[in-house]
């Protein structure tokens, strides 16, 4: 239920603090060309995990709750159920996979750590990078000017006649 509604809220909100676990940021970059390289990057989407925030005020729980028609406290109860599990994974298994989101992970300094999903909601809506061929014509391909004398007027004119409107 948490990562539905974290998946959700990120997509609305752009940062969620999801309490006693942290603070999640999408951030968009547009698409770009790189015309040296003739590389077109598409836009990207990614998520930035921040644990040190995980004591900041939040409305998560208060909108899970509401959305859920549910208590406060069963929301609560959710998400320490889901660091409890994260905290367990990560111990036996080295890292946790929160659906649709991506892994964490505990880093060499013992902070634990997100690594986004490949999957197309968040990365780069599953667009690779394109390389953009230029062509080169070698024909010297020019338009011919023409002036008004070389233009034939001598042709007839049609004579076009409009019937009349009916009343």
């Amino acid at each position: 239920m948490v990562h539905l509604y974290l998946q959700q809220l990120l997509e609305e909100r752009k940062v969620v603090i999801v309490p006693e676990l942290g603070q999640f940021t999408l951030i968009e970059s547009p698409s770009t060309f790189d015309a040296e390289s003739g590389q077109f990057h598409p836009a990207v989407r990614t998520i930035v995990f921040d644990e040190s925030k995980r004591f900041e005020p939040s409305d998560f729980v208060n909108s899970v709750a509401e959305a859920e028609n549910t208590t406060v406290d069963s929301v609560l109860h959710a998400i320490r159920s889901l660091i409890y599990d994260l905290r367990k994974n990560i111990t036996e298994s080295g890292q946790y996979h929160l659906k649709g989101l991506g892994n964490f992970l505990i880093d060499d300094r013992f902070n634990l750590t997100f690594v986004q999903s490949e999957e197309p909601n968040f990365d780069s809506f599953g667009l690779p990078d394109i390389e953009i061929i230029a062509i080169n014509r070698e024909d010297d391909f020019s338009i011919p000017e023409v002036s008004p004398a070389d233009i034939n007027t001598s042709l007839p004119i049609e004579e076009i006649t409009v019937p009349e409107e009916k009343p």
